[in-house]
């Protein structure tokens, strides 16, 4: 959306596709509305929106008029088109309305689609931390296995089962003390667990 002044005359200009409009003349079009007025620019450059207002202005202007004696002949006998009454405002302000809620439609389209993909992809990435986490477990859970099985005590157990996941942390993410303490909390409780109950053959 840019605004453009021209003759005192506040106009709102945008680009919007023109496929669902009855007789287009392309694939899209600039759309310039002002209070109760709409007109459309068929033929306008890719970077419209950086033009001067001038320029940008200028697509307003009817097509320059042939004055060679030729033209000014043929349009001498050219038969006058009927006259069509001025679309009313409220027909002119309908239009700009409609024309308003089809960019408004397209931008909500794209916000949608935007937010599905997101949810998405934080979606896999909880699926992936579940399925690591519970992989983790069953590590530790072996680990304590194989501690109680050497014979090392339940606070041998618990001290370097901390000190391989704060390892681990570090070794990974190069997390510091602080922002590994869950999983160390989950880590320790796990390998409690473990120790204390019936462990396989191993």
């Amino acid at each position: 959306m840019r605004e453009l002044i021209r003759e005192g005359v506040r106009w709102n200009v945008r680009e919007v596709e023109s496929h669902h409009v009855p007789g287009a003349r392309g694939a899209r079009c600039l759309i310039f509305d002002s209070d109760g007025l709409v007109r459309r620019a068929w033929s306008f450059p890719s970077n419209w929106a950086e033009l001067p207002d001038d320029a940008l202005g200028s697509l307003l202007e009817p097509p320059p008029v042939d004055r060679t004696p030729a033209a000014t002949a043929e349009r001498s006998v050219a038969p006058e088109p009927p006259l069509r009454p001025a679309a009313s405002p409220d027909v002119a302000s309908a239009a700009a309305e409609a024309a308003r809620a089809q960019s408004l439609l397209q931008e909500a389209a794209f916000s949608v689609a935007t937010t599905v993909r997101s949810m998405h992809q934080q979606q896999a990435l909880i699926a992936r931390c579940t399925k690591v986490r519970i992989e983790l477990r069953d590590v530790i859970r072996q680990f304590a296995w194989s501690l109680r099985r050497d014979g090392v005590s339940p606070e041998q157990a618990v001290i370097r089962t901390k000190c391989a996941v704060r390892d681990g942390l570090k070794a990974c993410i190069g997390a510091d003390d602080a922002d590994g303490d869950d999983l160390v909390h989950d880590g320790v409780a796990w390998c409690i667990e473990a120790y204390y109950e019936d462990a396989p053959e191993l």
